[in-house]
């Protein structure tokens, strides 16, 4: 079970604002890095995601028991393959409705072969799938290991 995911992104508060939206959440700045922002789902698990400013960097410490350095780096790529699934309550207009106030592309498609979602593009650079409540079931069913039948 992941319980947070950390994203980059060029505007954190603003992005943080929409993904609330889409969550039925709250944002609220982030006081270990300056300018990032976290959504609280305040689902079952409490499920976060951590806006980050773009150029932030995590580095490993220099020993083993040296925690996290937090850095920036401005030539990082624009794009990465970094993204997630995530669950939520909204229903599919509301996404491409918030999608569009956002300004962020957003695109319906069928994944797994049976689990309807659509790719939320946040800032047009970073993707996450969006599935529905009521298709929870059938997306658990296809990602479980002896039922997953490939990506399509």
């Amino acid at each position: 079970m992941i319980l947070h995911v950390s994203l980059p992104v060029k505007d954190p508060r603003n992005a943080a604002n929409y993904l609330a939206q889409l969550v039925n959440g709250v944002s609220k700045p982030l006081n270990w890095c300056p300018g990032g922002y976290m959504v609280f789902t305040d689902d079952q698990v409490s499920t976060g995601i951590e806006l980050l400013p773009f150029d932030t960097v995590f580095k490993p410490g220099k020993t083993s028991k040296d925690t996290l350095t937090i850095t920036t780096d401005i030539n990082k790529p624009s794009f990465d393959c970094v993204h997630f699934l995530l669950v939520v309550q909204n229903k599919p207009e509301d996404v491409m409705n918030i999608a569009n106030d956002a300004g962020w592309q957003a695109v319906a498609k069928r994944s797994l072969g049976v689990v309807d979602m659509i790719e939320l593009w946040v800032e047009n650079r970073i993707m996450i799938e969006v599935t529905f409540a009521d298709k929870q079931t059938e997306t658990i069913h296809a990602l479980n290991s002896q039922h997953y039948q490939g990506c399509d």
